[in-house]
């Protein structure tokens, strides 16, 4: 900030941060401390690089006015970033009431006797903001799942385990369900086999009592008969049961 007769500027280095083919603005502030009206003009070494709003103006007693400086799009940067153009503040005391249509480019002719303050400011390109890198959350593309810990030493797996974990535990529950339909299986083909031995068994049976018709031997062989018809209502209500235990375990009680 300059400590001026008459304004207060802020800042006196006029920064842009340099963009090609971009407008870019920056502003300053005049103060007037004082209990004068003061009328001030901005001036340029480069007029048509520069739009400046309001590049003339009345600053009331104990108030302050932005000024606007814009530079316009650049097709090319300067060597080294270095800029040689400057600005000239001038400001001269008024008569009180004056408007900034009544501004006059005599009231700052020092050849006049007028008491004109000047003040020159420079202009400086400073990199342009970057703009912040995006933070991703969550484990990074192409890394392994992993697990956190929690205060109390648990550990707590993150979902992507917990999807790839899951069709492990789906197979080690079902192994008892494959057993169980191997075993059925396999009980089946005893039956099937018991039930054609037992057929062959009654059917010698048979032709051995039409043959000796001893009746002492047919009432063995009756009894025989229904003994076996007995196991094997047994197996068969056994491998139904299985049936109906894997049935259960696969989609559920009923």
């Amino acid at each position: 900030m300059s400590n001026g007769d008459l304004l207060l500027i802020d800042p006196l280095e006029l920064q842009f941060p340099f963009e090609l083919k971009k407008q870019i603005s920056c502003s300053m502030q005049l103060t007037n401390k004082s209990d004068e009206y003061v009328a001030f003009k901005v001036k340029t070494t480069n007029p048509k690089k520069y739009c400046v709003r309001p590049n003339t103006g009345v600053v009331i007693p104990r108030s302050s006015c932005d000024v606007i400086v814009t530079m316009q799009a650049q097709k090319e940067a300067p060597p080294d970033m270095q800029c040689r153009d400057k600005f000239l503040l001038q400001s001269v005391v008024v008569r009180p009431g004056i408007a900034s249509k009544d501004i006059t480019p005599e009231m700052f002719n020092k050849d006049s006797g007028n008491n004109v303050d000047e003040c020159k400011l420079k202009v400086t390109y400073v990199p342009p903001p970057q703009p912040p890198s995006p933070v991703r959350e969550g484990s990074e593309e192409g890394s392994s799942p992993r697990a956190s810990v929690s205060d109390n030493g648990t550990v707590n797996q993150t979902p992507e385990f917990n999807i790839m974990s899951k069709p492990f535990s789906e197979s080690r529950e079902s192994i008892p369900e494959v057993i169980s339909i191997i075993f059925c299986n396999l009980l089946l083909v005893i039956i099937i086999i018991l039930l054609l031995v037992c057929k062959d068994i009654l059917t010698l049976a048979s032709t051995s009592i039409n043959h000796y018709s001893l009746q002492g031997y047919s009432h063995h062989c009756l009894f025989f008969e229904y003994s076996l018809c007995i196991c094997w209502l047994l197996l068969l209500w056994t491998y139904l049961s299985l049936l109906y235990i894997s049935f259960v375990a696969r989609f559920g009680s009923v």
